[in-house]
């Protein structure tokens, strides 16, 4: 789970941040619905707001932290596991396509809803428009998946992290396309392997529609390597 946390009280320095950090890490219960949630969402925001302005690193580390984007402190440092579960940086440290999204000032909306979605998949199981609940109805979600009274500090905290991401959503139209191209296709190279071998390798008289939602991405390559797949797999089944 990512760094626990509250906005409610912004560290005043650096030094009150990690302290705060410290204790609410010691203090960090096990709740229900494994949600996203910082110590502190203003450092998010502030970390964020400068990945939106800085080259993409070879590593998302805590010297790119200090060093590139300017911010000091643990605090800031703490964000890298939080934009870990984000989906912005891989478990290495490697920033993500999505990542990459996030700066495009024409994807940002999205790729926020996407990060969104990957911290908080229970609330959004609860509902599927939760990056359009009023604060109080996300307070009320909150409270149903983890347990948790609604004056719970940490309810405070989760909400907090949640508004500090859903901020960076400025399309309010925005949708997620359909992001798992392979596995789509997986399946439908299993079902037509399947029919092939049904009717002793020969099909004939059938017709059928593909429909495929391609991701945006700057790499020709991605789209090379699905046009392939679908060449291969699919299209050049009879060979």
């Amino acid at each position: 789970m990512a760094d626990t946390a509250a906005d409610q009280q912004e560290p005043a320095n650096d030094a009150s941040a990690k302290s705060n950090g410290e204790r609410a890490t010691s203090q960090r219960r096990d709740i229900q619905g494994n949600l996203l949630y910082t110590t502190t969402p203003g450092s998010l925001r502030s970390v964020l707001d400068q990945v939106l302005k800085a080259e993409v690193p070879e590593k998302f580390s805590k010297d790119f932290i200090a060093q590139v984007l300017g911010i000091k402190g643990g605090s800031a440092a703490q964000q890298i596991s939080t934009l870990k579960r984000m989906g912005l940086v891989a478990a290495d440290g490697t920033p993500t396509e999505r990542y990459s999204r996030f700066r495009s000032d024409m994807d940002r909306s999205t790729a926020a809803l996407e990060a969104l979605r990957s911290g908080y998949q229970a609330i959004f199981q609860k509902n599927e428009f939760a990056h359009k609940l009023t604060d109080t109805e996300l307070k009320d979600v909150v409270a149903q998946v983890t347990g948790l009274k609604k004056n719970d500090p940490i309810v405070g905290y989760i909400t907090g992290t949640f508004d500090r991401i859903k901020g960076y959503i400025t399309d309010k139209n925005v949708a997620i396309a359909a992001r798992e191209e392979p596995t789509n296709l997986e399946t439908l190279t299993a079902g037509k392997s399947s029919s092939a071998s049904l009717n002793n390798g020969v099909i004939s008289g059938l017709n059928y529609v593909i429909n495929i939602t391609l991701p945006h991405s700057n790499n020709i390559e991605t789209y090379n390597l699905i046009f392939r797949s679908l060449r291969e797999n699919i299209l050049d089944w009879q060979r």
